[in-house]
């Protein structure tokens, strides 16, 4: 049966863009690659607003602590001035009940401490402010760290040390493969999510051939099956690639043929993507026979 070489559906990788940004590509098409290579270089200003962001935001929960410990010794000093004013409150109105003391003293220390009572009301309001103030820059905090972690997830092994300036992220490759094709041309602007660089793993392939339908009573999967290469050339001479057949789930209704799928246990050096071939399957027996091949016989009378 006819049939080519395909690229595997997870034969290949898609690196996109973390943040939108003037890009530098640091590798060629076709360029085989491990993993760690760096790949392409994005200037990106959000990520110099995102860590700016961050370095005020760390300052200020830092600088929140001293804050509220200098308003609770504030209002420790307050609750101590409140409970001082009581008791001489409570001295005057004793005093004043025995027929000595003074109403205009009396009068004022009520007053002075309900002024320290709201004095003392306005600080710890203020400290529910701040630490509400707190909390939310902590939250704020934990949400810039995650953000910045997810990008540097996203250029796999994250910012590269050797990055010439601030704002920029070097994307590297988090597996081997061969490079095939870029998104966007060098020096060029990219916004974020899109696609900049395509690998592909050439040694994920598999062979589809097609059968006709009514050779489905004879085929199952799991039978053995050899791919050679079509036609002649050193490629006809190698050694054919074995595998097991895998049947596809949808046949074609208008050509009445069924797909045929066999993965190689191991790649000739001629297999790539698109290289057409033929499948054979052996449906009993297996014992080697003498064969000649039908191009080889000449009618002669």
């Amino acid at each position: 049966m006819p049939g080519r070489f395909e690229t595997l559906p997870t034969a290949h990788r898609e690196y996109r863009a973390p943040l939108g940004g003037r890009v530098e590509l640091l590798v060629t098409q076709y360029q085989r690659v491990a993993v760690g290579t760096p790949l392409y270089r994005i200037d990106a200003p959000a990520w110099r607003a995102l860590e700016e962001e961050i370095v005020a935001i760390e300052a200020k929960v830092a600088s929140m602590p001293p804050l509220r410990e200098a308003h609770r010794v504030h209002e420790k000093s307050l609750a101590e001035k409140v409970e001082l004013w009581q008791e001489r409150l409570g001295q005057l109105a004793e005093l004043q009940q025995a027929g000595g003391g003074s109403a205009q003293q009396l009068t004022e220390a009520r007053v002075t401490l309900t002024a320290t009572k709201a004095e003392l009301a306005d600080v710890m309001e203020k400290d529910a402010v701040l630490e509400a103030e707190e909390q939310a820059a902590k939250a704020q905090l934990r949400t810039l760290h995650g953000r910045r972690d997810s990008i540097r997830a996203a250029c796999a092994q994250g910012v590269a040390a050797t990055d010439p300036a601030p704002g920029t992220l070097v994307v590297c490759a988090v597996a081997d493969g061969v490079v095939e094709a870029f998104g966007v041309t060098q020096g060029g602007l990219a916004e974020e999510g899109a696609r900049i660089v395509t690998l592909m793993q050439p040694d994920q392939i598999r062979f589809r051939a097609h059968a006709l339908q009514g050779d489905l009573g004879r085929l199952r999967a799991g039978l053995e099956a050899r791919i050679t290469a079509s036609g002649g050339g050193a490629a006809a001479t190698t050694a054919a690639m074995r595998g097991r057949l895998a049947i596809g789930l949808e046949a074609q209704p208008m050509s009445r043929t069924i797909d045929l799928l066999v993965t190689p246990d191991a790649l000739a050096p001629w297999a790539r993507a698109g290289v057409a071939g033929s499948l054979e399957i052996t449906l009993e027996g297996g014992s080697e026979e003498l064969a000649i091949p039908l191009g080889c016989v000449v009618r002669d009378g």
